[in-house]
C-alpha cells in the first residue's frame, strides 16, 4: 500500500534515484498525475474509483510528468532542504 507523503519529501526522493533509476526533476503542475494516483490510492472516499477503474496493488501505471524545473530557487530550496 502506497502512504501519502509530503510533496517536498516526493521530489527529495525523486530526486535522490537509487541504484540505476533515473533522476526525475518535477515542479508541482508537472507533479500533478503522481499526486492525483496518491490521492485515489490513498483517499477512503475513492473506494469506489478505485474499483471501477480496478486499481491494486498490481497495478501497472504509466505517470506523465508534464513539467520540470522552470522555478529554479524554489526547487533549489526543496531539494537542498
Amino acid at each position: 500500500m502506497l502512504v501519502c507523503i509530503h510533496y517536498n519529501l516526493l521530489y527529495l526522493l525523486l530526486y535522490s534515484p537509487k541504484e540505476n533509476d533515473l533522476k526525475i526533476i518535477s515542479e508541482e503542475s508537472g507533479a500533478a498525475g503522481l499526486a492525483g494516483l496518491i490521492k485515489t490510492i490513498n483517499s477512503k472516499s475513492l473506494q469506489d474509483l478505485r474499483a471501477h477503474i480496478n486499481l491494486s496493488e498490481s497495478s501497472k501505471i504509466l505517470v506523465f510528468n508534464t513539467e520540470g524545473d522552470t522555478d529554479k530557487n524554489s526547487f533549489q530550496g526543496i531539494v537542498k532542504s
